[in-house]
């Protein structure tokens, strides 16, 4: 996290000299002071993914009441990648008052709690001759999680004695890093063999498996089946689940019919 960083009377055209004031970031704790104003970034709340955000610095003018009303010029930069719906202001202080200037930003849905996003305040003139202060604000991104689990063939149709094999993609909805457990419930009960009962997915990350089943030698045409597969995140509680339905059809008609047996020819 970066509270802020700044530097007092910065001439405009020395651009290099914001790199030294960038690099200075994580030493300031503090509000900057200088020239009767008072500027500083606020604490934000950590941004959901895929959502708009808010980020706000807060500008004071100590200044006697009589004392002429001031202009001032914040111009706002998003973190990388980061979309804001505007990136400048021009607001007129009285003596003695108080603003805080809100920004309002699309947070991507790749954005990750594990990462480091900083929002930039650059405070001036109106006419931008000198830089009054620089602040910079770290923003933290809320973990989320999300599961989609899909079958390729949610209708299928075998025979008695038959294997089948069917795919699924297991899908990673969220920004974190998830382990995805994998359970079955067969009705009626057929023999289920999973490829990998657990799956470890990125975040935006899909995967592919495969679950095998077998149908009963005994079982009759015209019986259904349910294949109810389930996935489960081991670090929260969001889940998924599809369904595969198993027509069984009749066996063919030359496999039901009784085979004669060749008659010997006579001597």
């Amino acid at each position: 996290m970066h509270p802020f960083a700044c530097r007092r009377t910065l001439a405009w055209p020395l651009r290099l000299g914001l790199l030294v004031l960038f690099g200075l970031g994580a030493i300031g704790g503090q509000p900057v002071r200088g020239q009767g104003l008072i500027f500083s970034s606020l604490e934000a709340a950590p941004a959901d993914p895929g959502a708009f955000s808010t980020v706000s610095c807060r500008i004071q003018y100590e200044a006697e009441r009589n004392a002429p009303w001031r202009d001032v010029r914040i111009r706002f930069t998003p973190p990388r990648e980061w979309r804001a719906l505007a990136t400048e202001r021009v607001i007129s202080l009285a003596p003695g008052s108080e603003r805080v200037i809100p920004f309002t930003v699309w947070v991507p849905e790749q954005a990750r709690p594990d990462s480091a996003y900083d929002a930039t305040f650059v405070l001036s003139e109106p006419t931008e001759a000198q830089i009054e202060a620089i602040a910079i604000r770290g923003i933290s991104v809320r973990g989320r999680h999300g599961l989609t689990l899909i079958a390729s063939t949610p209708q299928l149709q075998a025979r008695a004695g038959e294997e089948i094999e069917v795919s699924f993609s297991a899908q990673n909805d969220g920004n974190e890093s998830d382990v995805v457990e994998l359970e079955s419930e067969s009705v009626p009960d057929w023999p289920v063999h999973i490829e990998s009962d657990r799956i470890a997915l990125e975040p935006g990350e899909s995967r592919t498996f495969f679950v095998q089943m077998r149908v009963p030698d005994a079982i009759r045409g015209g019986a259904l089946h349910v294949l109810d597969l389930r996935a489960i995140s081991q670090d929260s509680d969001v889940a998924a689940r599809a369904r595969v339905r198993t027509e069984v059809l009749e066996r063919d008609v030359e496999e039901s019919r009784f085979q004669r047996l060749p008659v010997e020819a006579s001597a």
